[in-house]
């Protein structure tokens, strides 16, 4: 097993926790997009705005086995706070919205509180 963390102090520059934070997603944000809207959502530290995300969270290899046939072999796993990931069922929208809307709703949720 492999884990990656960022290292670091990043609290000294990070906005402070009660700062508002919104992200938009949708059906073409995949795999890093995701993440970053499952980890912020599942911590409580922001609202996803937009759709839901196709649900590319683990890391699958295409090997060929012949000249028809390709195999997706998966390689990595992302495990998250909630013990779980979004691989297959996508990151679930706070605020689900069409994405020409997505914009404006994020801004106006922000603007609420």
């Amino acid at each position: 097993m492999r884990q990656w963390r960022t290292t670091g102090r990043l609290a000294a520059v990070a906005p402070p926790p009660e700062t508002p934070v919104s992200v938009l997603a949708g059906e073409h944000t995949f795999s890093s997009g995701e993440a970053l809207a499952y980890h912020l959502q599942s911590r409580g530290r922001a609202r996803v705005v937009g759709q839901r995300t196709p649900g590319a969270a683990d890391l699958c290899t295409p090997v060929r086995l012949s000249g028809h046939v390709r195999a997706l072999l998966p390689e990595a796993r992302v495990r998250a706070v909630t013990g779980a990931n979004w691989e297959g069922t996508g990151v679930v929208p706070d605020l689900p919205c069409e994405p020409a809307d997505a914009l404006k709703a994020a801004t106006a949720a922000l603007t609420a509180g």
